[in-house]
């Protein structure tokens, strides 16, 4: 068990003035860190820093905003980098799955019209096969017929002479 003690930026307040000379005004900033213990990577405790005093102007007692603003900013950016990266690459995948779908399509459209021209030609064999069905039926008739001739007795015609 490996334990890990960090400390990590949580907020950053901004301060604006509400008096009428500083109405709107930025008058300071703090920031606020958390001091977290880790165990194999897992928080297992997470403990709030006392706020931190900013130097939000000239003369202010404090790390200086523009340090703390310049990091986050920073840091803005490459996520924003690679947040650009991850969707110029999903929309990569995107163009490549739109045209697998469009082959997919052609191919089915292919194959469909195949087995029309397969079930044409079943049906016309089908055709075939149902008059040459008929064509027997009709013969064993005839030959069912001519056989029952040959075995009918044979008068022969006897002279009265």
């Amino acid at each position: 068990m490996a334990f890990v003690k960090e400390t990590l930026r949580n907020e950053i307040m901004l301060r604006f003035g509400e008096k009428v000379e500083n109405r709107g005004k930025l008058i300071g900033a703090s920031q606020r860190s958390l001091e977290q213990v880790l165990e194999d990577g897992a928080i297992i405790s997470s403990k709030p820093l006392d706020p931190e005093q900013l130097s939000a102007l000239p003369g202010q007692a404090g790390t200086p905003l523009a340090d703390v603003l310049g990091e986050v900013t920073a840091q803005t950016i490459i996520d924003n980098q690679n947040l650009n990266e991850a969707l110029t690459e999903a929309g990569q995948t995107n163009d490549a799955l739109r045209l697998a779908l469009v082959a997919a399509q052609d191919q089915t459209s292919e194959t469909i019209a195949i087995m029309d021209q397969m079930q044409g030609e079943l049906m016309a064999k089908d055709e075939v096969l149902s008059a040459a069905n008929a064509e027997i039926q009709r013969l064993t008739a005839a030959l069912e017929q001519a056989t029952a001739l040959d075995e009918a007795p044979a008068v022969v015609a006897t002279d009265p002479e």
